[in-house]
């Protein structure tokens, strides 16, 4: 209702729309309120008018499950979901599983089965049908007993494998090969390897501190050096038994035993747990068997060679005996020889060296100006 002098404007409901939904409000008193056409439903003389059904290839009208409408303009669109595609500006059913291997589904009416073009494997066979339209979309694959490689069908080699391998069984795409056998360290097995069949491995439940799989069996023991301990867990040993017992890893139960070691053999005494030794003036005979005394061994001196002596003021240079003034050394003033400084003497044959020190209270000292001693 318009607004008047004694009379406020008034809001009034839209008339019923069939096949369609309001979008707003009217925007002046009296007009309609702007609405849309469901699809399928075409606006006329402010009326959702329903659309003409689209005809097929047969001029029948579609079956609803081909087409549905997609604008209020009734333009519609196949059900490719349902395998219908558009042709022709109609829906056509077009299966492409209806074409054996080898052939894909062509045709204005998708009718047609054609043979499929062999693009990449010589010598192959066709193992699926081609897609719409598509006529080198079959796939292809070697035919048992071959394999591909490099767009050729191969023959699969005969090949031997060795202990601790199994033959895995050729593929279309790849050859026959040896490959090594699971290893189930830290596992169960559960089926052994078998020249065609690779072992099959389980887990096993969580270890605790220091403990190991010692089998395939997930049997558990402690590590080397550890024993169980009264609450069941596995306890380094940390302590060593004492000279001539050990510790008996496989029959203790605690860190705490020691287990007594073979006898000694004469002539011998233990060093750490069984380790022994042959007693002072002992020794090991030959094949390992006893400590037999050992036998005095008197060393051979070689007769001594007379010779001459160097002087403290001579070397020797072969069988020549020299002064020391021919090596260029130089020594202080002769006159404080005995008194201040001394030669060294090298070695029981009383050989020089040429090299002297200072006597007590004396120290060694070279000139600056005049390099003297």
């Amino acid at each position: 209702m318009p607004c008047a002098c004694s009379v406020d404007t008034a809001p009034e409901l839209c008339a019923g729309l069939d096949n369609g939904i309001f979008v707003g409000n009217t925007l002046s008193s009296g007009a309609g309120c702007p609405f849309e056409c469901a699809p399928g439903f075409l606006t006329i003389h402010g009326q959702c008018v329903q659309c003409a059904v689209p005809l097929g290839l047969d001029c029948a009208a579609l079956a609803p499950a081909a087409f549905v409408f997609t604008t209020a303009q009734c333009d519609f669109g196949c059900r490719t979901d349902l395998l219908y595609v558009l042709r022709n500006a109609t829906c056509v059913f077009c299966n492409a599983s209806r074409c054996a291997n080898g052939s894909y589904l062509a045709g204005a009416a998708c009718s047609e089965c054609r043979a499929c073009e062999r693009r990449t494997l010589v010598n192959s066979a066709f193992v699926s049908h081609g897609k719409l339209d598509m006529q080198g979309s079959c796939a292809e694959q070697c035919e048992p007993g071959f394999f591909a490689d490099f767009e050729q069908c191969v023959e699969h080699l005969v090949v031997t494998c060795q202990p601790h391998e199994y033959q895995m069984p050729g593929t279309p795409t790849v050859d026959v090969m040896c490959l090594s056998c699971a290893d189930c360290s830290g596992r169960r097995l559960v089926v052994a390897c078998t020249p065609s069949r690779n072992a099959q491995c389980a887990p096993c439940p969580a270890l605790g501190p220091n403990e190991a799989f010692f089998d395939l069996n997930c049997s558990v023991a402690c590590l080397s050096a550890c024993l169980r301990d009264a609450t069941g867990d596995c306890e380094m040993c940390a302590d060593e038994c004492l000279p001539g017992t050990f510790r008996d890893y496989s029959g203790s139960r605690t860190c705490l035993q020691c287990a007594p070691c073979p006898p000694l053999r004469a002539n011998s005494n233990y060093t750490t747990e069984c380790s022994w030794n042959c007693a002072e003036a002992f020794t090991l005979r030959a094949d390992g068997a006893e400590c037999e005394p050992e036998t005095p061994v008197i060393p051979v001196l070689d007769a001594p060679t007379p010779e001459r002596t160097c002087n403290e003021s001579e070397f020797r240079n072969a069988s020549e005996y020299r002064p020391c003034v021919d090596l260029g050394v130089a020594i202080p003033a002769q006159e404080g020889l005995g008194t201040r400084w001394r030669w060294n003497r090298w070695g029981r044959t009383g050989a020089g060296l040429c090299e002297f020190e200072c006597l007590a209270q004396y120290m060694l000292f070279v000139g600056l100006a005049d390099d003297k001693f």
